[in-house]
């Protein structure tokens, strides 16, 4: 789908202040063109990383961003998303974290298919731009949602799909995303991101039934069916509900799989056949289209 998005930020004080004004419109700008210049699901995963950083770093965030070629900048990207998401076994930054470790660990969170290419990248960078790196990844593992910001949008949209075509979109995504354990907020996020506001709603308020340990494996087994999905993955076995059970059990680490059984045979008819559809919807095409999902079927 081709997103035609053009946002500008308002600025609170824009009628009193208008150097700061224009500022803050010239670095919307810049950000937006970043983002929609990307392909899916990286956009969706850029605005995350821009709303997970502290405040007084996204205008630097979005600087360094510029210095990278725009084919780089979705390996960047990648690679933040996956530290961002890679749990307890990922090593975690600290202050004293050197280029010389921060690179492989960076490489091992990638596709293999990028792991080549970001390690030229990164020899390529300078002193500077691999030291804003670590920070930029540290920042994703220590802040909580309640330091996330939020973006007043003005949105004009033709033949759009997904939260960028859906003006406080992202906004509901982060008011929810601060409910959840902390661990899986960049993986809702990730999704969230680029879904239109009634499918989000209508899983927004399906998550809400469940436990938080029931959250999170159903958002640790559907943000990677997303991920497979956006890039084009097909259902080649169909998607009968045993199908589906089965697909999602493997996105599952071993220790999360009895329960995650213990949860499908415990839940409600409504519960699980929204669970089934969202599956559906992750893995054919991903959720950034309007499909069944947001009616809960």
């Amino acid at each position: 789908m081709v997103l035609k998005s053009l946002a500008a930020t308002v600025a609170l004080g824009a009628l009193l202040v208008a150097p700061a004004s224009v500022f803050a419109q010239d670095t919307t700008q810049t950000q937006t063109t970043i983002w929609t210049t990307m392909p899916m699901p990286e956009q969706g995963y850029g605005t995350t990383i821009y709303n997970a950083i502290p405040v007084a770093d996204q205008p630097t965030f979005i600087t360094w961003m510029t210095g990278f070629p725009p084919d780089e900048r979705v390996v960047v990207v990648r690679a933040l998303h996956g530290y961002s998401i890679g749990g307890p076994t990922v090593e975690t930054f600290t202050t004293d974290t050197t280029p010389a470790v921060a690179m492989p660990v960076f490489v091992n969170v990638l596709s293999p298919d990028d792991q080549t290419t970001f390690t030229t990248d990164w020899n390529n960078m300078t002193p500077d731009q691999q030291a804003q790196f670590i920070t930029y990844a540290r920042d994703l593992n220590s802040m909580p949602a309640s330091s996330y910001s939020t973006t007043t949008t003005t949105t004009q949209t033709t033949e759009t799909s997904g939260a960028a075509a859906q003006p406080f979109g992202t906004t509901m995504a982060i008011a929810f995303s601060s409910t959840l354990a902390a661990a899986i907020q960049p993986m809702y996020m990730g999704m969230a991101n680029t879904m239109p506001i009634s499918e989000l709603g209508g899983m927004n308020n399906w998550l809400s039934t469940l436990t938080p340990d029931q959250q999170a494996l159903c958002i640790r087994a559907l943000a990677p069916l997303n991920e497979m999905g956006m890039k084009g993955a097909v259902a080649k076995a169909g998607m009968s509900d045993y199908n589906v059970h089965n697909l999602l059990l493997k996105q599952l680490d071993p220790g999360d799989k009895a329960a995650f059984d213990s949860m499908w045979s415990s839940m409600n008819d409504q519960q699980l056949s929204t669970l089934e559809q969202l599956a559906r919807d992750a893995y054919n095409g991903g959720l950034n289209d309007l499909g069944a999902s947001a009616a809960g079927h």
